[in-house]
């Protein structure tokens, strides 16, 4: 009897058919049991912020119909370590990203079985560096001026909104950015929402503190004629400027050309600050019991806010004086001592 297991009789029509329908048998059975298989790594695209707090980098891998043995995680065609705590996880934290951590992320599961069946999806990672958010904190504006604040971020096809609330308001609204004129209770902290139209990106806050800058000017220049006695201990000339705590001003004061150090023989330089009246006062305080001839010379103060949020022409004030000492000023003299600013 001829069968289809005599390899002499295999080119038979009976036995091709036979042959055939055995291969769709199993090609059937192998599709049945493939058809419910997936690997996918998600989300697909990730941009994250370095620098920016609790901007991680989190991948998924989601396997159905497998019975997964392992995981593996692979950067392009080179396999990356995971925590093998959550092997179904790829985690890099904010403080150990860096940007070649961008790239091309696929997941690999191996089955029970022993196959190897990688993501049909890749997940993108794309770090940006901290210096693609313009965001300056503190942001300085000159009192009475107009200013936008700034909070963006502008890496090459990011398309970001931003929203703003201020102080402790949790309604963020478009235009809060905008101060014109600044005003004092316009100093306060701000806080920008940068949100990615392309979902890629999730939303993060950015804190901005802003700060009101003054121009100096002096508002009380000494006067014209100062006369003390020989034992006025602790007099002192003092000149009224606007400026506040915290600007970045510099007060100089020079005799005959030269630059006071902030102390001396004799004398102190002191700054203090009326905050209510954004005023600052500058003095040159006589520390010794009888004035000295020492003091004699011509005499200028300049003092610069170095913020550069003021015109340049605005950042600098002077006021000039000189003094003349009259007596002998000898320490225990008993004699009396005048000087004279003119």
């Amino acid at each position: 009897m001829k069968t289809c297991r005599d390899p002499r009789n295999l080119a038979s029509s009976r036995c091709w058919r036979s042959s055939l329908l055995l291969l769709l048998v199993v090609l059937e059975t192998c599709l049945r049991w493939t058809a419910g298989q997936t690997v996918t790594v998600s989300p697909s695209n990730v941009i994250a912020i370095r620098g920016v707090d609790g901007h991680d980098f989190t991948k998924f891998c989601s396997v159905t119909g497998i019975s997964v043995m392992e995981f593996q995680w692979l950067k392009g065609e080179e396999v990356v370590e995971t925590d093998t705590t959550a092997p179904g996880h790829y985690f890099i934290s904010n403080a150990e990203m860096t940007a070649d951590n961008s790239g091309q992320y696929y997941c690999r599961v191996k089955g029970s079985d022993g196959t190897l069946t990688e993501s049909h999806n890749a997940g993108r990672l794309t770090v940006l560096e901290n210096e693609v958010i313009v965001a300056p904190s503190p942001q300085y504006a000159v009192l009475g001026s107009s200013i936008e604040l700034q909070c963006a971020i502008t890496a090459e096809g990011v398309t970001i909104i931003d929203r703003w609330a201020v102080g402790d308001d949790t309604n963020f609204e478009a235009g809060l950015n905008v101060l014109s004129p600044v005003e004092m209770g316009d100093e306060r902290m701000y806080t920008c929402r940068l949100h990615d139209e392309n979902m890629e990106m999730d939303d993060f806050d950015v804190n901005i503190d802003f700060r009101i800058t003054v121009p100096p000017l002096i508002l009380t220049p000494p006067e014209s004629l100062y006369t003390f006695t020989d034992d006025a201990f602790q007099s002192s000339i003092s000149i009224g400027y606007s400026g506040r705590e915290g600007d970045t001003s510099v007060v100089e004061w020079r005799k005959d050309g030269e630059t006071l150090a902030t102390s001396g023989e004799g004398y102190e330089i002191q700054t203090s600050y009326s905050p209510a009246d954004l005023m600052a006062t500058t003095s040159l305080v006589f520390t010794d019991t009888y004035l000295s001839r020492s003091f004699e010379g011509a005499y200028d103060v300049v003092i610069t806010n170095e913020n550069d949020v003021i015109p340049v022409a605005e950042r600098t004030a002077r006021t000039s004086f000189s003094i003349s000492v009259t007596g002998q000023g000898e320490k225990y003299s008993g004699r009396k001592t005048t000087f004279t600013i003119q």
